[in-house]
């Protein structure tokens, strides 16, 4: 029976046509298993308002994968176009830093200017006293809700054995749509 009808779909469409109900039977199966749980996963995280820089990375990975290359820069420019000026974003960090109680006393900021890009870069070294699981939740809070922000170093220095605290350098890099 199987090749009764083997030789029917052969010799009506060829091999052509069955591998082409294949391949939409394939496509079909990924459309029910992959894409229609990924389309639900991103519209509850935006419904709940979940980690909005795993929503917002996991639509620009999808985006990006199914756009020519020059759409694919547009989007990865948007991406850097979301932050704001470079005083909002070290307001936020602040506002981290007061949240977990470290005191952020002096930074270091400097613009490094690259020569051909649109994004700009914002190297910023920052001195912080604290416990290192006080200094461990600012850096984890300060990259999950800055996505602009990447870390470079951190540097851990304790002056007595016994001490609870610790001296940190922390070097972050701010990453912003400059002018193009």
């Amino acid at each position: 029976m199987k090749r009764l009808m083997w030789i029917v779909l052969h010799s009506r469409f060829g091999v052509p046509g069955i591998v082409a109900v294949g391949v939409m039977l394939a496509s079909l199966a990924l459309q029910f298993a992959w894409i229609l749980p990924m389309e639900t996963r991103v519209e509850q995280a935006r419904a709940t308002g979940g980690d909005r820089a795993q929503a917002r990375a996991l639509i620009h990975r999808e985006m990006a994968r199914h756009a020519d290359p020059a759409q694919q820069i547009e989007v990865f420019y948007q991406f850097f176009a979301s932050a704001s000026s470079p005083t909002d974003v070290l307001e936020k960090l602040y506002r981290i830093a007061a949240k977990h109680s470290l005191a952020l006393p002096k930074g270091q900021y400097r613009l490094l200017r690259g020569t051909d890009s649109r994004v700009e870069r914002y190297q910023i070294v920052l001195p912080v006293r604290g416990s290192y699981p006080t200094i461990r939740a600012f850096l984890a809070q300060t990259l999950n809700e800055i996505e602009t922000v990447s870390l470079e170093t951190v540097r851990f220095e304790r002056e007595k054995i016994g001490d609870s605290d610790i001296n940190a350098e922390i070097r972050l890099t701010l990453f912003l749509l400059g002018k193009a």
